[in-house]
């Protein structure tokens, strides 16, 4: 179930869920002799995230631009949990904050 997860957020899909996965009752359903399984894995996708617009909160160091040239992703570029982290580090590198947040603006 994990590495479906990770599958699925690193296609962009950051808010997939898997509705059943905490009802092992209805995931693995075993025939009377239980000499065969049916899987079942519900899944709810949710958005493909697609970055439309980026914008700096808090920032008084230094200018935007220097902000967004360390940014993994750039507008229209499918966001992924690898291109957050990888701009979190990059950020965090600079030594100019005392923290670094990149979260999307809507929810659901």
């Amino acid at each position: 179930l994990a590495r479906l997860k990770e599958h699925y957020r690193a296609a962009g899909y950051l808010e997939m869920k898997i509705l059943n996965e905490n009802q092992p009752e209805t995931l693995v359903v075993y025939n009377d002799s239980n000499t065969q399984a049916n899987v079942e894995i519900q899944i709810e996708e949710g958005p493909k995230i697609v970055v439309a617009a980026i914008e700096t909160e808090g920032n008084t160091f230094t200018r935007d631009y220097v902000i967004l040239r360390e940014l993994a992703f750039q507008e229209g570029d499918v966001l992924t949990p690898e291109r957050i982290e990888e701009s979190q580090v990059r950020l965090q590198r600079m030594a100019l904050f005392s923290r670094v947040s990149i979260r999307t603006k809507e929810g659901g």
